[in-house]
């Protein structure tokens, strides 16, 4: 049947049932609300094409409705019954028109948005289907990797290049029998692929390193990850199984840990020696000051001035001597009790301005600390690296001028970032290196007192906690 024969008839149809109502509504009393039966052809109107019909619909019920006062039987002028009971048939017919028109609407955003679901699903299978091809192409051609299919009891049902690579077979040679083939004879003794399948079918995935063995007996170092295929009822189906062969990954590794093993030893011995040696040299030292300090006490009436000015340097140097011996035996002792705890800064500063109160008191320092958060740190390392940065701006001071000392902090990612600024003497940019290496100074001892171990000794602190420190 043609559309516009099609058409007719619903028209038509809509047409005849208006025309059985005007004649009802015509040949009963007025005191009856027959207009509102119109709503039956309102409701018909959906059939109709068009976005308007269920308005024309609407207007041609409500012109019947108003033409039919003047045929209907005896209208009775004094009784207004007539007049609401047309009122509420127009209301009706609207409203029905009204909830036609939105369901038309809402019906046809529906009808839209299923089409343009079913283009995109369409489009999608499509893309999933060149997707899968390509995957498919994809894995196969893979050469790092061992890319394979096992059934649910782990026998291979796909071969990649890759694993023809890392493992020797052909597909022909492989497909079919079981993945136990590749491991050690010891794994298999220990049913380790039994117990890693069984791990995957509780978990969904595993991973293990271990060693392996191809085809031609040799073994090597591989990462396996085995993931289970469920199918849409959450059975699992089978398994995937991805090996990369890390030999020579393993071969690093293991270079390097040999080698941080014999570095490790060498610090060790090194740390000994440190010790031992700026141990066993402050008794010569001891000696050494104590016989000057007697001979001089003795013979200082009997020896002229160059002489006692030779005694003064000998013991100046003694001293000297056996500061930096101690400088350099505590050095060696940093991280020695290197144990993390939670600390709270601002005790830690406290403490040591109460440690330095005589220094703050007779330099008249000004000291400003901002509120310092809770780290992991070494309580007695953190102690040392404030009072050793401290005590510099302290010392480091100009002339005629109150010392300051501001100590902030400010979060930086994961970090913490501390300064400690002072308006002593500085230091040039040419020198910002060379004050953190052991025993370097860039001033007299005349000047600035110190063995010039501070600032490394701080590096060092810095470093053990993971952090870095600069000017």
């Amino acid at each position: 049947m043609n559309n516009w024969v099609q058409t007719f008839i619903l028209y038509f149809i809509a047409c005849f049932i208006a025309a059985i109502i005007f004649i009802v509504d015509v040949n009963v009393s007025l005191g009856i609300a027959i207009g509102a039966m119109y709503s039956m052809v309102i409701l018909y109107s959906w059939l109709l094409p068009g976005k308007s019909t269920s308005i024309y619909a609407a207007l041609f019920c409500s012109i019947l409705t108003l033409v039919a006062i003047k045929f209907s039987k005896n209208p009775d002028p004094e009784n207004y019954a007539y007049a609401v009971n047309r009122v509420i048939s127009i209301i009706v017919i609207w409203i029905c028109a009204t909830l036609v028109v939105i369901a038309k609407y809402s019906f046809r955003q529906l009808k839209d948005h299923q089409n343009l679901l079913e283009e995109k699903v369409e489009e999608r299978t499509k893309e999933l289907k060149i997707s899968q091809s390509n995957i498919k192409l994809m894995t196969e051609e893979i050469l790092d990797y061992a890319i394979i299919l096992l059934d649910v009891n782990g026998y291979i049902k796909t071969w990649n290049k890759g694993a023809k690579r890392i493992k020797g077979y052909n597909s022909g040679e492989i497909i079919g029998k079981h993945f136990s083939l590749f491991y050690m004879d010891v794994d298999k003794e220990k049913k380790k692929v039994d117990d890693l399948l069984d791990v995957v079918r509780k978990e969904a995935r595993v991973e293990d390193e271990g060693w392996r063995v191809n085809k031609q007996g040799i073994t090597f170092w591989a990462r396996d990850s085995i993931t289970a295929i469920h199918d849409k009822y959450g059975e699992i189906t089978g398994f995937t199984k991805i090996t990369r062969d890390l030999t020579e990954r393993k071969k690093s590794e293991d270079q390097r840990l040999a080698y941080l093993n014999k570095l490790e030893k060498k610090n060790e011995e090194l740390e000994q020696f440190a010790y031992i040696a700026s141990h066993d040299l402050q008794e010569p030292l001891r000696t050494i000051s104590n016989f000057v300090g007697l001979f001089n006490k003795k013979y200082v009436a009997q020896l002229d001035d160059d002489a006692n000015k030779y005694f003064r340097f000998i013991l100046e140097a003694s001293d000297r001597m056996s500061n930096l011996i101690k400088g350099l035996l505590d050095y060696s002792r940093i991280g020695k009790q290197h144990k993390l705890n939670l600390l709270d800064l601002n005790e830690i500063i406290n403490n040591v301005l109460s440690d330095l109160e005589l220094k703050i008191t007779e330099n008249k320092v000004e000291i400003n600390v901002d509120d310092l958060p809770k780290i992991n740190a070494s309580a007695s390392e953190i102690h040392s690296l404030f009072q050793n940065l401290i005590t510099n701006a302290i010392k480091f001071q100009k002339k005629d001028t109150v010392p300051k000392i501001n100590i902030s902090v400010e979060k930086k990612d994961r970090f913490w970032l501390f300064s400690v600024e002072d308006n002593g003497i500085g230091i040039e940019e040419q020198y910002h290196k060379r004050v953190f290496i052991i025993f370097q100074r860039l001033h007299g001892r005349a000047e600035y007192s110190g063995t010039g171990i501070g600032l490394s000794y701080c590096k060092k602190i810095v470093e053990l906690h993971g952090g870095q420190i600069w000017i």
